[in-house]
């Protein structure tokens, strides 16, 4: 047992990295939003499944719980940047976060399902169930239609299909950067945008904690309100940001986030 060395708690899902990135599509009436994720997998095969990890105050996730509908887009590695973008940027303080990628949302084969332009591989699923799993949910969709370009046939063709896969992030602030690898060994490093967005995003989250330290037990249903009056955004949005901050234990707050809520 020489060899091993302690890994901080914290840092423990670095160590199932480098995974694969996918990113994920959602649209609620005349809403889209898309954001990339390496927390995915097939989760059943008959009937088939896929399981998605993403956390409340995600954008996305608002769009997936109101619809019940996502889609799981495989971009080649050529994308990383703008991957990586839509991980970054939040739609919530940019309305538009898909276009300012590069990216294009078109229409899925599914009724209002959105997918992206540029995938190779497109999943479109319905949800059949949010588990709550600490500052995520694990969200499972029954797969609905599944369809590739030609680099696909029974397996990949790794000749004409270069994926990329997440390493993780290192550096610090506005030194940080975020590390990927293709599936031909290909390395790049992105930066983190330092837009207008993503510090308003910063900003208003610490404010949002210390505004909600004063509100120690009251439910998070309450304290939204109070959130989405002083920082003038809507209702759910403010329910959603505190929902995550109170699974985190940044926000001593009761009560939690339920079906009706999205109704």
């Amino acid at each position: 047992m020489a060899r091993y060395h302690d890994v901080d708690y914290a840092q423990f899902y670095r160590l199932f990295y480098p995974s694969p990135v996918y990113v994920i599509s959602a649209s609620d009436g005349g809403e889209a939003d898309a954001l990339s994720a390496v927390w995915v997998m097939p989760a059943s095969l008959k009937p088939p499944k896929v399981a998605i990890a993403i956390s409340p105050e995600r954008y996305t996730y608002k769009l997936i719980r109101r619809s019940r509908c996502f889609a799981v887009n495989k971009l080649p590695f050529r994308y990383v940047r703008q991957m990586a973008f839509l991980g970054d940027v939040s739609r919530r303080y940019q309305a538009n976060k898909v276009e300012a990628s590069g990216l294009h949302l078109v229409e899925g084969r599914k009724e209002g399902m959105k997918v992206l332009r540029e995938a190779d591989a497109v999943v479109e699923c319905q949800v059949c169930e949010f588990v709550e799993a600490g500052d995520h949910d694990l969200i499972v969709g029954d797969v609905m239609q599944a369809y590739a370009t030609r680099a696909f046939d029974v397996v990949w063709d790794m000749e004409t299909h270069d994926f990329a896969t997440y390493l993780g992030s290192v550096g610090t602030g506005d030194a940080s950067r975020r590390v990927f690898i293709s599936s031909r060994g290909e390395r790049i490093e992105t930066r983190w945008p330092r837009t207008e967005a993503v510090r308003r995003r910063e900003r208003e989250r610490k404010a949002m904690e210390q505004a909600v330290l004063s509100m120690r037990g009251v439910d998070v249903h309450l304290a939204a309100q109070e959130v989405a009056k002083k920082f003038g955004m809507g209702y759910l949005d403010a329910l959603l940001i505190l929902e995550e901050m109170r699974r985190q234990g940044a926000a001593k707050l009761t009560g939690r986030i339920s079906s009706s809520d999205f109704a």
